[in-house]
């Protein structure tokens, strides 16, 4: 961000740079979820060992309750067990950028 305000750059452009260069990260980071502490949900764009047994559970789940699931590992030697906590949420990069754009703005420009 501060790179790019360094370079003269406008927000639009640094937006462009982010959605043309960063295309595979943009598209994971649209399919990503976190819940309430910070832990990433499996997901099957990123194919997530995981992520269809919580496809499967969001189904029924209720939304407010915390979300436990297990999957195999290993060949079918193990089980991961893993709960997650609501709300899910995404990540909106592009809105972060703004928001610190017009921090930064706002900070080394009254300078």
């Amino acid at each position: 961000m501060l790179v790019a305000q360094a370079f003269d750059l406008t927000l639009d452009e640094l937006l462009v740079i982010y959605r043309v260069q960063f295309a595979v990260m943009r598209q994971y980071e649209n399919a990503d979820e976190y819940d309430a502490t910070g832990r990433r949900l499996p997901n099957t764009v990123r194919k997530d060992p995981g992520a269809k047994e919580l496809r499967d559970a969001r189904k029924t789940h209720d939304g407010t309750s915390p979300l436990t699931i297990s999957w195999k590992v290993d060949n079918g030697l193990a089980t991961v067990t893993k709960t997650f906590h609501p709300p899910f949420t995404k990540v909106h990069r592009e809105e972060d950028y703004r928001r610190a754009w017009a921090s930064f703005t706002a900070r080394f420009n009254a300078h």
